[in-house]
C-alpha cells in the first residue's frame, strides 16, 4: 500500500532543502564536485535503460492477458484486467519503492506505457 503521508513528508523535506541551497558562487572551490565523482548510476535511477523485472512482468501480462482487438470491437475494457494490474502493482509504477510503489525509472515507465498503449 502506498503511504501518502511519507510521500508528503518527503516532498516537504525536499522543498526545505531547495530553500537552503547555496548559490554556486558562494561555494568554496573544493566543495564543487564533478559528475565523475558521483559514482555508479543505480538500476532505479532515471538514467537507467535496463528493463526492470517488474517491467518484464507487465509486458508478459499484457501479451498473455490483454486482447486488444476484443477491446476495440467491444469499445470497453474487460475489468478483470484491473485485478491483474492491481496484483502487479502497476498503479504505483512511478512511486518510489520505499513508499510501496514499483520505483520505475522514466525509461521503464515509458516502456510500460508503450506496452499498455499497443
Amino acid at each position: 500500500m502506498v503511504d501518502l503521508a511519507k510521500i508528503r513528508k518527503k516532498k516537504a523535506e525536499g522543498r526545505r532543502q531547495k530553500a537552503e541551497v547555496v548559490v554556486p558562487s558562494e561555494q568554496p572551490a573544493d566543495a564543487a564536485r564533478s559528475t565523475q565523482d558521483a559514482g555508479p548510476v543505480s538500476q532505479d535511477s532515471a538514467l537507467s535503460t535496463q528493463p526492470s523485472p517488474d517491467s518484464a512482468k507487465l509486458e508478459r501480462f499484457m501479451a498473455e492477458e490483454v486482447d486488444a482487438e476484443a477491446i476495440d470491437e467491444k469499445g470497453e475494457y474487460d475489468y478483470s484486467l484491473f485485478d491483474g494490474f492491481n496484483k502487479l502493482g502497476a498503479w504505483g509504477m512511478k512511486i518510489p519503492k520505499e513508499y510501496g510503489g514499483l520505483g520505475f525509472s522514466s525509461t521503464n515507465y515509458n516502456r510500460a506505457i508503450g506496452f499498455v498503449a499497443t
